[in-house]
């Protein structure tokens, strides 16, 4: 059994779990083009999606947590790497920031 989930459903659930909203939505993104690439359909579980992928606010971050990997590239090597781009909008400015998700390895 199979449970269709809109991104909307998506987002809010795993924004629960820890996810920013924008990175919620590039996991969404993933996941739906790795379902249509395979042709696997994927079920709804939040808790595995938790435990399989993790999000990082700064390449710094994710590097300092593989002290075997020295570049983005390096972890490409090794599992997924999303790549996404959070916007701030302040009064007088937006401030875009690249952020990353990994699949846990």
């Amino acid at each position: 059994m199979k449970e269709n989930v809109s991104i909307y459903k998506f987002r809010d659930t795993m924004v629960k779990y820890g996810f920013s909203y924008h990175g919620a939505k590039a996991l969404y993104e993933y996941l739906e083009q790795y379902e249509e690439d395979t042709q696997h359909e994927l079920e709804f579980d939040p808790i595995a999606f938790n435990c399989d992928f993790t999000e990082y606010e700064s390449e710094e971050e994710l590097l300092s947590e593989y002290d075997n990997c020295k570049t983005l590239e390096d972890i490409e090597d090794n599992t997924a790497l999303i790549r996404f781009k959070k916007e701030n909008h302040f009064s007088d400015k937006v401030v875009v920031e690249e952020r990353f998700i990994i699949q846990n390895f």
